[in-house]
Formats: structure tokens, sequence, C-alpha cells
């Protein structure tokens, strides 16, 4: 995993300091729970409200670990955990900020990773592991698939938030009460193979493998429209535009783990938005430039977590192998209440 920014540095300091992006990793025998949390804000104060409710959704895990045996165990606990990130920001968690703490809006990707049972799997011999996670907000998941060599979401949607953030979910005093909002919260579950390997990405992260931010000009993608601002691309071609641009980049990398996938991601951004960087560092009273073409890239905080499907194996863990084998249950249709 690894958590950096784009923003240029003035003064040997980094612009939109600090980092507001947490992400956690626990690991137990054939078991992962894995969490990304993005303030939605940034300063000392959105980066505690991150780390609140990552530490609060990994700290609900440990706890309830050996209560979860089947798929849909794990997508109800996903909810609970993230419950609880939730309370955890209004409260601040266990952080000290040197400033007076105030409940930040946080987006939180987070779920469980673990083997199937082998009865339940489709192919014989053939070992499968499941990803059940839940996404408040617009962070996003990816698996790329080993033998194939190819990258999928696995948090696809039809629809997907704007670019300025009003119609997606967000924990924290979001809503009226200090509730979440929950515009666009889903549960997913996604089956994958040994050696696969599994990423969740911060936005900036996934935009930089977008037309825009890639410097297409607008006009190749729709002909009525001269600028981006005037033109819409639906998610559905997005989400297939960046998975492929993902995939022509691992392609050409020799992936065998899950750090291959992390470097890569990172270093495209870094490499993708160096002339803006440039541009802004040397010249620290201009603007930022809004011409894609001419300057690529979205600069901001980039995080990427990624995991591989397989066995892994933690000293001392509380956690026997019986308890670790999870059995495939058909999701429920209708929706748990959050609250």
């Amino acid at each position: 995993a690894w958590a950096t920014s784009t923003f240029p540095r003035t003064n040997d300091k980094r612009l939109v300091d600090p980092l507001n992006q947490v992400f956690s990793i626990q690991i137990n025998p054939n078991r992962m729970t894995v969490s990304l949390a993005c303030s939605c804000t940034s300063g000392e104060i959105a980066k505690y409200s991150s780390i609140s409710a990552n530490n609060a959704f990994q700290d609900y895990f440990t706890i309830h670990q050996t209560e979860i045996d089947t798929t849909q165990k794990a997508a109800y606990h996903c909810i609970k955990a993230s419950q609880a990130a939730h309370n955890a920001i209004m409260t601040g968690g266990n952080t000290k900020s040197s400033v007076k703490y105030v409940p930040q809006l946080t987006m939180l990707l987070g779920g469980v990773f673990m083997k199937i049972d082998s009865d339940e799997s489709s192919v014989a011999d053939q070992e499968t592991w499941e990803f059940v996670c839940i996404n408040i907000g617009n962070i996003k998941a990816y698996h790329w698939h080993a033998q194939a060599k190819y990258v999928s979401e696995i948090t696809a949607q039809k629809s997907a938030p704007n670019d300025q953030g009003e119609s997606f979910g967000k924990l924290g005093p979001a809503c009226s009460n200090d509730t979440p909002s929950l515009l666009n919260v889903n549960c997913f579950h996604y089956p994958c193979d040994r050696d696969d390997i599994l990423f969740l990405v911060s936005p900036t992260v996934y935009r930089n493998f977008e037309p825009k931010y890639l410097g297409k000009p607008s006009t190749e993608f729709s002909t009525n429209k001269s600028t981006w601002k005037e033109t819409h691309l639906d998610e559905s071609f997005l989400s297939d535009y960046r998975c492929q641009q993902m995939t022509n980049l691992l392609q050409k990398k020799e992936v065998f783990a899950p750090h291959h996938v992390t470097q890569a991601l990172i270093n495209h951004s870094v490499d993708l938005t160096k002339k803006v960087r440039d541009l802004l560092q040397y010249n620290p009273k201009k603007n930022h430039p809004k011409d894609f073409v001419e300057y690529p890239g979205e600069m901001g905080h980039c995080t990427v977590v990624s995991f591989k499907a397989g066995k892994v194996v933690a000293d001392n863990s509380p956690l026997r192998d019986d308890y670790l084998v999870m059995k495939f249950e058909k999701m429920p249709t209708s929706k748990n209440s959050f609250m």
C-alpha cells in the first residue's frame, strides 16, 4: 500500500498537507480485513476524522471476526462496522489533535477478503476467494485477473457521483441530526481466484485514468461539445475506460505481487501531473490551469491498497483455521437499514 500527494511544494512545504487518507490491512490465516478512509476536506482535523473512521472499522472486525462464516454475515458486519466508523467520526475516536476536533465528512470503503469453502467452488480443486465490502462515497475497488491479465471494477455502478461530490454517500454529519448520507451506499461481493490481486484506490488515482485528465480533447468523445465542462460521459463508459487504461498500464509491467500494482498506479499519477506540478511549484502565484490537454492530470492525495488472493499466515493469530473458511450465501435483495 502507498499513500502520497502529487501537489507541489512551496518553501519546502507541500500544499494541502497533511494527507487526509488512511488505510489498514488486518491479516489472519485465510482472511484479511481491508479499509480505506478518505476525508472530503483537508487539514489536520480532516486527517483525524479519517483515522477515527478507519480505526473504528478495523476495531469492530477485531471483536467480531469469529462470528463471520458466510458472505451474508460478512456483509452484515460491514454495515455494522460502518456504523461504528460513523460514531467514531462524531466523537473523534481516540485521536489527539492539536486543534479543536470537529467531525468532518468522510468516505469509507472496507471489507473482508476470505477463502470460500471448497465445497462451494464452482470448479473442482479451484481455490476461490470472495471480497465482501461496503462502499460509502466514491472510493473504488478493482480486480487484476492474474491469468487473463486484465482489470475489472468491483464497485461499478450504473450512476456515479459528480465531480462536485454532491451526490455520493458520506459518514459524519452529512444530514440533519448528524446522520450520514447514504445516497450511493452499496455492499458488494466479488469472487476471485488464487493469485489474483485486488486493489482499493482513492478518487484522484482512478480519475487520472479518465480521458479528461489523460489530456484527451473533449471533441474525441462528443462531436457537439467543445469543452470538457460541456461534455458528460456516463459512468458505465468511464468505468470501462478506466479499466482498459489500467489494463494497458499493467500489461506493460511484470505483475506478480500487490506492490507491483500499487507502484504502477501511483507512479502513473505522479508522472501524469508532473507538468502542472512543476508549473505551480516554480510559479506559485499562478492559478491552476484548466487546460487538461496542455496540463494533464488531477493533482491530489493518492492512495492505493493492494492485496493478493492466497493463504496469509499471521504469527500469534487469535483465530483458528476452522473459523476462517467462509461459505457463500446469496445476498439479500432488500437493503439493510444503516442506522
